[in-house]
């Protein structure tokens, strides 16, 4: 009987998502360096499980903080102790929550009626789906082409774009770390506006009349499924742009421009986020 308890909480939380009820986002601002060394203390000590949002940097730079409902007084404690300020910014993470889940599954019962939105997070399947059907749609452009898989046997698809000849080359990936789902979102809208605006757009033609394009929407796989299916805090990041009223930060994360077989890195991209899962094969 034992036995039979122990595999039905384990089942339970294996297949169970993860829920924030209670948890709070604080707004804090280090006055001093000192203040600055508390918090790093306060990171570092796993007990608290908090998760910072925006990145501890210096003093008088403000940090957000998540913090699980059963520390929020413990860690209030901590900074009142120390004389740090901070503010309420999300009085109930899982009421937001639940409102973008609500949102999701509204556009989700709008799409199997209608075209693909773009204004919405998706699952990796229908990620995948979109993709083949630019290619189905653009067939003159638009190719898929398999590089390997990740860690858990996940295909890992690209998107070549091309007008044909041999050409120099732009390597676009996104999806890298697990939680910033809006990368493979914009991958996405860009992956279509490529296709869509190709003959129309003199940008887009020039571009590609000169250069081919290739796109990897989903870098992490396995990170992006755990994160969709078991924790959907990612969704944090998209209220947070909300709450913050702040411009949402370049997404591609790496562009590469191959050039006689050498690749120059234009720009790399380190966001916050997670890197859940393991690194593709």
């Amino acid at each position: 009987m034992k036995s039979i308890l122990f595999f039905g909480v384990l089942i339970g939380y294996i297949f169970c998502q993860e829920t924030f009820v209670g948890d709070q986002v604080l707004e804090i601002t280090p006055r001093n360096e000192e203040q600055v060394k508390n918090l790093r203390q306060l990171e570092t000590e796993a007990h608290f499980q908090i998760d910072f949002w925006r990145p501890l940097t210096t003093a008088g730079e403000k940090v957000h903080v998540r913090i699980p409902f059963s520390r929020l007084q413990a860690v209030k404690i901590f900074l009142e102790s120390h004389g740090i300020p901070y503010s309420i910014m999300i009085e109930d993470v899982q009421v937001l929550l639940d409102k973008e889940n609500e949102e999701m599954r509204f556009h989700q019962r709008r799409e199997r009626s209608g075209t693909f939105n773009f204004g919405t997070y998706h699952t990796l399947e229908e990620i995948f789906q979109e993709m083949d059907n630019l290619a189905e749609q653009y067939p003159d452009l638009v190719s898929q082409l398999q590089i390997g898989y990740s860690f858990e046997k996940r295909p890992m698809n690209v998107l070549k774009f091309s007008t044909g000849g041999n050409k120099s080359a732009i390597w676009l990936d996104a999806g890298i770390h697990a939680r910033e789902w809006v990368t493979q979102a914009t991958a996405l809208w860009t992956a279509n506006q490529i296709a869509s605006d190709y003959g129309k757009d003199p940008s887009i033609t020039a571009l590609l009349d000169t250069m081919d394009i290739f796109l990897l929407p989903v870098t992490n796989p396995d990170g992006y499924v755990f994160s969709y299916t078991k924790n959907h805090s990612v969704m944090l990041t998209r209220i947070l742009v909300q709450l913050l009223r702040v411009p949402i930060p370049a997404l591609l994360s790496n562009l590469w421009i191959w050039k006689n077989g050498e690749g120059l890195l234009f720009e790399p991209q380190g966001p916050s986020g997670y890197w859940c899962g393991c690194l593709a094969e």
